[in-house]
């Protein structure tokens, strides 16, 4: 089975820092969910890409991103309570953003 490279996103770096502001009252728990993002979702996804579910979206920006890092199939996951948008392609996986569940939605800097 293949692994595919990561590739972390400016964005996606911008996402966590204001996440971790957001969460400043419970940084117990951001933490955790740091710690099971890199020990046990991305070795999972380097390995089977797909295990995420495939996002929709009406944003005209996420499609000219997605095509301008050379296609790929737009998925999200699940991180404690927290939403990752990924972009997985056959050599590697783009992390693109990321939220808190009680965010109305992602944030591209538009």
């Amino acid at each position: 089975m293949k692994r595919r490279k990561v590739v972390v996103t400016e964005n996606f770096e911008r996402n966590l820092d204001g996440l971790e502001a957001f969460r400043a009252d419970h940084p117990g728990g951001f933490q955790r969910a740091l710690e099971r993002l890199y020990g046990d979702v991305l070795p999972l996804l380097r390995k089977q890409a797909h295990l995420g579910r495939l996002h929709r979206t009406g944003q005209p920006i996420v499609e000219r991103i997605r095509l301008r890092l050379g296609g790929g199939v737009l998925r999200e996951v699940l991180v404690e309570e927290y939403v990752m948008l990924y972009l997985a392609g056959d050599d590697g996986l783009v992390l693109l953003s990321i939220r808190h569940q009680r965010e109305l939605d992602f944030d591209f800097g538009d």
